[in-house]
């Protein structure tokens, strides 16, 4: 434990400010290190801080007068897109906070330090909440929740279902196709664990069925059935097995192939039928 940094980050929700959620970063420093710096996201609002000085309006010192120093800000998660594509809705939301819930991508937190001795220094960060809420590697949703969870070949699914949300699937069915296609598909290595959200379609017009961030997170709209070839489920699903760096003239394929394995996988459940897997390809 000697030769790690550990950073705790702890997530708020912020009623009374809709759009905006708290963060807080608690630090754990070993002996070696000697001097240490944090870097807020550009458009953070620092709240408080102990064991930090303030360099400029982005960048934090420690101070060295304790070994767990915090950090505490505001950060506006709200963030709009505007896409085409095989998973585009109608809205323009990708994250989005309403006072009741938070659905949004956790925030990067960069770190450099100095430490003396030979030893290589290990960096661990952790997620967690305060209050209701769930955390995966990147995704994060704060509010009153149910979460379900299936391990199969090899993986763990925790999918989470909101209070708010209104899941056309029951969580057992997602929870079955998702695992049926972790067993079937033979393309990419499998993460140990995959995080995925309902989104709450009620208040918030989505700008896509669904995404897939980071190794293995993922959130799709409540609404979304398991019964059509452009299974948004399985589509974000493929996309965690996707280990590949595409280049400008291969972009295209990264969709293209979520969509193929997800319309396959869901021929394969027998979910549809041969014919609406033939039209999909035919697009």
């Amino acid at each position: 434990t000697g030769d790690t940094i550990r950073l705790s980050q702890q997530f708020q929700r912020l009623p009374d400010r809709p759009g905006t959620v708290r963060v807080r970063l608690v630090y754990q420093i070993p002996d070696p290190v000697v001097s240490l710096q944090a870097e807020l996201p550009a458009e953070a609002s620092l709240a408080d801080s102990e064991g930090f000085d303030r360099t400029n309006d982005s960048h934090l010192r420690w101070s060295g007068t304790t070994r767990t120093p915090t950090l505490t800000y505001d950060l506006p998660v709200n963030e709009t897109i505007e896409r085409t594509g095989p998973q585009a809705a109608d809205g323009r939301y990708l994250y989005a906070d309403t006072g009741n819930w938070s659905l949004f991508e956790r925030p990067p937190t960069p770190t450099y330090w100095e430490a003396v001795g030979a030893t290589t220094l290990e960096f661990d960060r952790q997620s967690s909440t305060d209050g209701p809420g769930a955390a995966g590697q990147w995704i994060v949703f704060l509010g009153d929740h149910e979460v379900h969870e299936r391990t199969a070949h090899g993986q763990q699914f925790r999918l989470v279902v909101p209070a708010d949300a209104n899941t056309t699937e029951p969580p057992s069915a997602i929870l079955d196709a998702v695992a049926n296609g972790s067993d079937a598909l033979r393309v990419g290595d499998r993460d140990e664990s995959v995080f995925l959200v309902a989104a709450p379609t009620g208040t918030v017009p989505w700008g896509v069925r669904g995404i897939q961030t980071g190794d293995a997170d993922v959130w799709v709209r409540d609404g979304e059935r398991l019964d059509e070839p452009d299974n948004a489920w399985l589509h974000e699903y493929v996309h965690t097995r996707q280990a590949f760096t595409p280049t400008g003239d291969t972009l295209w394929f990264r969709e293209a192939s979520a969509s193929y394995y997800a319309a396959l996988l869901s021929l394969e459940q027998e979910t549809i039928e041969f014919e609406g897997f033939r039209d999909r390809l035919a697009v």
